[in-house]
């Protein structure tokens, strides 16, 4: 029924089993495009994300091979509007946290729309000639295949979209803690560092420089770092390899959301993943590793040794998703793994 509590029955089960209750909300997406409903579906479509493909500029309400109908991080209506839900919940009920989803970018591709170009251009201090060209053009190759080629403004791009999600960031961090200072805030993103700069995120520590190691990078693109605001930070490792060694060696079996890179890197393992969040944080929050229970099915053995590798190699471990664990069977193959991980 509507008058169903959802969130207001799961604390008071919770509560009475002597649980901690942390919210997650899934921030920068207004509509499913697989079911074609949700606001930018029916009143605000304007939110939604437009995309610069090899096809041309597309709403993303078209891509139908994406399922998530992200919104525009950019813009101050959809801005407010997250962090009005957010002060709403925070305000309501007595959480022991809030966890941010989705806070990013749809891809490199997002967003090209007229509002997000006038922005970009405030932050250079001048017009773009041509945009979006500027920032990438594309080019087919004798294989058929179409590229990107970089513009002439396409780093400061990538550093001012990082620093839109920062300050969004910090945006909402100021509103959880001014209605309850004693509720954490932390951000679930992926910990594929070197590529997740395509979606806009920077989540390291100030004190990281990515580009003494990244061409993608500018000086000050460091800057962007998150990491600070937090007071966790739980990290998607989506790899069935475990160990360093296993990624070099095979394809990756990495999900769809943990990024595609022209070779096998050390960081596409549960090992390497959690490493380079350790590297890039540099000690300044506390790092949970999260693993994806349906990357495994079938293999209950290397979902063990993943669950004791996040535990040995991060501050602590997040599963993506109970209801996985449930329908597999898997309490017991969970728990072999949290104690051999304490070990």
């Amino acid at each position: 029924p509507e008058t169903f509590d959802f969130l207001g029955v799961f604390l008071g089960e919770a509560r009475q089993r002597r649980l901690r209750v942390h919210a997650s909300l899934n921030v920068f997406v207004a509509g499913h495009n697989y079911f074609d409903r949700g606001l930018v579906y029916s009143t605000n479509p304007e939110w939604q994300s437009f995309l610069h493909t090899d096809s041309g500029l597309v709403p993303i309400t078209q891509v139908k091979t994406k399922y998530s109908a992200m919104t525009n991080p950019v813009d101050e209506t959809v801005r407010s509007h997250e962090l009005r839900l957010l002060h709403e919940l925070v305000s309501h009920y007595p959480l022991d946290g809030v966890i941010l989803d989705r806070v990013r970018y749809d891809g490199i591709e997002a967003d090209f729309s007229d509002r997000t170009r006038r922005e970009f251009e405030k932050y250079l201090g001048k017009r773009v000639e041509r945009f979006p060209g500027d920032i990438y053009t594309w080019t087919k190759g004798p294989n058929g295949r179409t590229s990107r080629v970089e513009g002439r403004y396409y780093k400061q791009w990538l550093e001012w979209r990082a620093s839109v999600i920062t300050t969004f960031v910090r945006d909402a961090r100021d509103i959880v803690k001014r209605a309850n200072p004693r509720i954490s805030f932390g951000v679930y993103a992926g910990s594929w560092y070197p590529i997740y700069y395509e979606v806009g995120v920077n989540w390291a520590s100030r004190k990281y420089d990515p580009s003494k190691r990244y061409a993608w990078a500018t000086e000050s693109y460091r800057n962007t770092g998150y990491a600070e605001i937090l007071d966790f930070f739980i990290s998607g490792n989506y790899y069935f390899e475990l160990t360093k060694e296993e990624a070099l060696k095979a394809p990756s079996k990495g999900s769809e959301e943990s990024g595609a890179v022209a070779k096998n890197e050390y960081w596409q393992s549960v090992e390497g993943s959690c490493e380079i969040v350790r590297e890039v944080t540099k000690g300044v929050v506390p790092v949970y590793g999260g693993l994806y229970v349906e990357q495994y099915r079938g293999h209950p053995e290397q979902f063990e040794k993943a669950i004791a590798m996040c535990l040995r190699k991060s501050d602590g471990l997040m599963i993506f998703d109970v209801v996985h664990i449930v329908n597999f069977g898997w309490w017991e193959v969970l728990r072999r793994g949290m104690k051999a991980g304490e070990n």
